[in-house]
């Protein structure tokens, strides 16, 4: 069962961060000898990665599915793919995703999401990930969560930051959410991604921005919300931010596979304070198909602020059509 993200990880430095700094310590070290000790593989095609450097929250699923749009309307590749782990399924072998066969449990929320939106190819082994992308004919990968994996050689990498708390206390894991120290992402980096503000890093930095889209919403209901997400209460900021009345909120830990018991529940609980269900896009795909039709989702979309400027910086690294 996935755990939910500590507190302290984004308030300020204290004696927990401390008390773990040894193993985050140790924690550093296996990553800097897993990454040095491989050989990037050359897909025999371009290799965008969209990563981050905290567990989870920065904004990287929506800006992967923007920038599958921004490939194709641009023709910077005809069939573009995109290659993930699939956190939180269960395929060990290259799996392209078919979203009338496949579950959350099968490929992961992440991977079935995205898979809406374009092709996307599920493979822990990203080498043999890359090789399925030439077996059916892809000309482009979009390596989803690759900034710490060194498997495939990368010809563009972008960095997502969230600019309102973008490194939480600073340290690394299990002191504080980072993956590794900011600066050696950074070595690696060929632009950061900033949503939701500016933040300062000394590298090329464009902007991005999400917005909620509140056709469906109804702002004279009460609803009860709840979400399973690195950083969840996001989802409530965002709710908030809008008006909408909610009554009762839940939290849940990211990618958290929801039982039968726990969505029964919630339905009770919105149905006794005659309230409406509603949650994340990411979270409805770790919902039952029978829950489904009982819940409301507030979808987001990403609109990057530079647009021109990070078209021509791929251009300019992986070419074009």
């Amino acid at each position: 069962m996935p755990a939910k993200t500590p507190s302290f990880w984004y308030e300020q430095k204290d004696w927990r961060s401390c008390l773990l700094s040894p193993i985050a310590m140790l924690y550093q070290l296996g990553h800097c000898i897993n990454y040095t000790s491989k050989k990037p593989f050359k897909a025999g095609m371009p290799v965008i990665c969209v990563g981050n450097i905290v567990m989870g929250g920065s904004g990287k699923t929506p800006t992967v599915q923007a920038l599958l749009k921004l490939i194709e309307k641009n023709n910077i590749a005809h069939n573009p793919v995109v290659l993930t782990r699939g956190y939180g399924g269960n395929r060990t072998k290259p799996t392209v995703v078919d979203c009338s066969k496949h579950s959350a449990s099968d490929i992961g929320d992440e991977a079935l999401f995205l898979a809406e939106h374009g092709t996307v190819i599920v493979s822990p082994d990203r080498k043999a990930g890359a090789e399925k992308a030439k077996e059916i004919g892809a000309d482009l990968i979009i390596m989803d969560d690759g900034f710490q994996n060194n498997t495939l050689h990368k010809d563009f990498s972008l960095l997502v930051v969230d600019a309102l708390n973008p490194f939480g206390n600073g340290s690394t894991f299990p002191s504080g959410p980072l993956r590794e120290p900011i600066e050696k992402a950074l070595k690696r980096t060929d632009a950061v991604i900033s949503i939701n503000g500016e933040v300062a890093l000394g590298t090329t930095t464009l902007s991005a921005s999400i917005k909620p889209i509140t056709d469906n919403l109804d702002l004279e209901k009460n609803y009860v919300a709840f979400a399973g997400l690195g950083r969840p209460e996001k989802f409530l900021n965002t709710l908030e931010a809008l008006n909408i009345n909610v009554t009762s909120w839940h939290e849940f830990a990211d990618h958290h596979p929801y039982t039968h018991e726990e969505l029964d529940a919630l339905i009770k609980e919105a149905n006794d304070c005659n309230a409406s269900l509603i949650t994340t896009e990411k979270d409805l795909m770790r919902i039952a198909e029978n829950h489904k039709a009982k819940i409301q989702t507030l979808p987001i979309e990403l609109s990057f602020g530079e647009e021109d400027a990070l078209v021509s910086l791929m251009k300019e690294k992986v070419g074009a059509c």
